[in-house]
């Protein structure tokens, strides 16, 4: 049984990021013939009549691969910013650097703000990221932040230390499934979340913060096992989350919807986002 996804982030630097694994969805990318297969472009858009709120949020990011077709850069464009990540690996085809910038267009020269990672293996597990940061630098005047993991038999991820004092500790059913995640900051619970599964698909998840807070979030399958909705409850407002796929698999739509009253101020929360990929073979 495949087991839910921990971190988007963790998917990236300890999997290849095309071929098997999308960097931007963390679903499986599933190939025709090609040999090499991955997500050439994404667009992300609001889905709004207002012309000048659509402009002003409109993104598009293009990838690049290398002879063995991973990601080795992004490049996303909205108006007036750039974002850059590139990615380097080690003889293993795992990422050991992925450096994120962030471009102001009007001195596209140095990046506002740099943000530097590097991973450490041990037996072919990620075991170490150390991260640097900095604005309006080069990476050699920073200040960093790092992380650990430690595994169980089975090789899956039981414990993220971040800084010496924050602590992810996760849990896992006899069928592998990431059943509980408990996140910690000084040995004091700030967030916990369970996750429930059915025939091996996840179908509901329950957070629980230090406060009291609650989520449930409710998710919907096809008949293949692929996620198709999602649904909970955020600061009054309802998020409806959606996911089409294309004859492949593969994911090609994302829809993310906010449902809410207008407030005595007038503001209406309610919105939708759309995301789009495009896939090929980019050695062909």
């Amino acid at each position: 049984m495949k087991a839910k996804s921990l971190l988007l982030s963790l998917m990236v630097i300890s999997m290849g990021l095309a071929g098997c694994t999308s960097s931007e969805t963390n679903e499986s990318i599933n190939s025709p013939d090609d040999d090499c297969w991955a997500i050439l472009k994404t667009v992300h858009e609001w889905v709004t009549d207002d012309q000048e709120m659509y402009d002003r949020h409109y993104t598009e990011t293009n990838m690049t691969y290398d002879s063995k077709c991973r990601l080795i850069l992004s490049e996303s464009y909205e108006p007036g910013y750039k974002y850059v990540n590139t990615y380097t690996y080690n003889d293993d085809g795992q990422v050991l650097s992925h450096t994120n910038s962030f471009y102001d267009m009007d001195d596209p020269t140095m990046p506002t703000y740099s943000r530097y990672s590097n991973n450490t293996y041990e037996n072919g597990l990620l075991v170490s990221t150390r991260v640097n940061s900095c604005d309006w630098c080069d990476g050699t005047d920073d200040s960093y932040s790092w992380e650990n993991y430690t595994y169980d038999s089975e090789n899956r991820i039981q414990t993220i230390q971040t800084n010496g004092n924050y602590l992810t500790t996760n849990t896992y059913d006899a069928d592998g499934n990431l059943v509980n995640e408990l996140f910690e900051i000084d040995g004091n619970m700030t967030r916990e979340v369970q996750h429930n599964y059915s025939n091996g698909v996840l179908v509901q998840s329950y957070s629980l913060t230090q406060y009291g807070s609650e989520t449930v979030t409710n998710y919907t399958h096809d008949a293949s096992g692929n996620e198709i909705s999602a649904e909970y409850e955020d600061g009054g407002n309802t998020i409806y989350e959606n996911k089409t796929y294309d004859g492949l698999g593969n994911v090609i739509v994302e829809t993310w919807q906010r449902v809410g009253e207008v407030t005595e101020s007038g503001w209406d929360p309610s919105m939708t986002t759309r995301t789009t990929y495009t896939y090929g073979n980019p050695l062909s």
